[in-house]
């Protein structure tokens, strides 16, 4: 019984230790911006669709609903940078992401890796990394229920989401 008393402490103190991202580390680093909007704050965002007019606002309320987390960090320090996508490295291999897309031109690179979800137009997590020749890093987190399909539509409305506006579905 004591074995498994303490087996069963390791798994729940596993479970308790996966709840914080890996990516929390750099909210209190003073080289990066960091942006983090809740699901909360998604659910205030999906309910003024009833409110307010026109067909852009419900598109982004739509996706608004199906998104519970959002992290944006920035930074122009080169050796921050580094970390950025170090970091991102680990996480993506260890979390078995998929790489969805890659742009690079003039200068700036921009990754987009996904954690799939039940259907092929849906995905549970994305994450963005973007490196620009002024020196700008971005890596950016999304998680909940995405559509894909959506996330593309209203990309282009969104400043600093251009590259997502060219994402394509998979079609069978």
């Amino acid at each position: 019984m004591k074995k498994l008393l303490i087996v069963f402490s390791f798994i729940l103190t596993a479970q308790v230790s996966f709840g914080q991202s890996i990516f929390d580390k750099f909210e209190d680093n003073d080289e990066v911006a960091t942006v983090v909007i809740n699901k909360k704050m998604f659910e205030m965002i999906s309910s003024i669709s009833d409110e307010v007019d026109g067909d852009d606002a419900k598109e982004f309320a739509s996706v608004a609903k199906s998104i519970t987390e959002l992290k944006i960090f920035t930074t122009e320090d080169t050796k921050v940078g580094e970390e950025f996508k170090a970091v991102m490295k680990k996480y993506i291999a260890s979390e078995k992401l998929v790489e969805l897309m890659r742009v690079k031109d003039k200068g700036q690179s921009v990754k987009v890796y996904v954690r799939e979800g039940n259907s092929e137009n849906f995905v549970k997590e994305l994450i963005m990394y973007v490196k620009d020749t002024d020196g700008q890093n971005v890596l950016m987190t999304l998680t909940g229920n995405i559509d894909l399909r959506k996330i593309g539509k209203i990309a282009d409305k969104v400043k600093g989401a251009e590259s997502l506006k060219n994402i394509k579905v998979k079609t069978k």
